[in-house]
């Protein structure tokens, strides 16, 4: 009975261990990553002004994780409407917003959530209408929707 009691607490500890988020780099490690990370961005940038050609590129917060994946929150602009969304890349760099796949979106944002490795943009994570400085300045997001409002 004791040795089922030790090799379940064995097992609940190693899932629980699992489940614990990646050690953050050392300042080494984040700077020796750093240009590598930053071509990247520069392509991911690139493709996602391409995506949203109808009007300038609003970001928050842009970072890479361990494994080169570009992860972050950029103004989406669908159907007329200012409103920040997350986004992470593939191997090819093509960026993949919520709606190209819910259902697989939010296992990988998990993993872009727990892995922040180099910061390429600074910015708000803050999703909606209302992170969206444009989303903002509109009559009725300032009349009702955003009142009180304040960035993370």
């Amino acid at each position: 009975m004791l040795g089922l009691i030790f090799i379940l607490s064995v097992m609940v500890v190693r899932e629980q261990v699992a489940l614990l988020p990646p050690r953050g780099p050392t300042p080494a490690q984040s700077a020796a990553s750093r240009p590598l990370a930053m071509r990247r961005w520069q392509v991911v940038k690139r493709r996602l002004q391409a995506r949203f050609s109808d009007k300038p590129l609003e970001l928050g917060e842009v970072w890479a994780t361990r494994t080169g994946r570009i992860c972050g929150v950029a103004n989406e602009r669908k159907t007329n409407t200012d409103d920040m969304e997350r986004f992470y890349t593939t191997s090819d760099l093509k960026p993949h917003m919520q709606d190209d796949d819910a259902y697989a979106f939010m296992g990988v944002w998990k993993v872009c959530l727990d892995d922040r490795w180099v910061e390429l943009h600074a910015g708000s994570e803050q999703t909606g209408l209302c992170a969206s400085a444009r989303g903002r300045s509109t009559l009725l997001a300032r009349t009702y929707l955003c009142v009180g409002w304040r960035p993370e």
